[in-house]
């Protein structure tokens, strides 16, 4: 798994999930490091699926297809509209009406499959123009 950004909402770092979809931290918001996983309460209730983390931000599918996300959010990578950073994990409301299937990240884009092998891609790419090949 991936990194992350630390300061306020933003100390949960290295991620991982079980196979009864309960996601676990390494570093919990209380700024100490713990050398055993221990779950993300902010996910409870959720059956997390799959888990991305990028640099700075996370997304997470649940095993209904729905689509969260949690981080830093300078270029947009959350894909919530705009460029609040969040630091508990939210439901993408853009894609609501899409069950994704497939999750991946980079350090400034995020990008999605749903069910119909259509890909949706936001934030920032590499070449700075934000295009991300769209």
């Amino acid at each position: 798994a991936g990194g992350g950004r630390t300061g306020q909402g933003f100390k949960e770092k290295q991620l991982g999930h079980d196979l009864l979809g309960t996601v676990s931290t390494w570093r919990s918001g209380d700024g100490e490091c713990h050398f055993v996983p221990i779950p993300i309460s902010s996910l409870h209730g959720h059956r997390v699926w799959k888990v991305a983390a990028g640099l700075n931000h996370s997304l997470f599918v649940t095993h209904e297809g729905v689509l969260l996300s949690c981080g830093y959010n300078v270029s947009g990578e959350l894909g919530h509209g705009g460029r609040l950073s969040i630091g508990t994990p939210k439901r993408v409301d853009a894609l609501e009406h899409v069950a994704v299937r497939s999750i991946a990240v980079g350090i400034s884009h995020s990008l999605v499959v749903d069910e119909n092998g259509h890909v949706y891609g936001f934030g920032k790419g590499e070449d700075d123009d934000n295009t991300l090949g769209l």
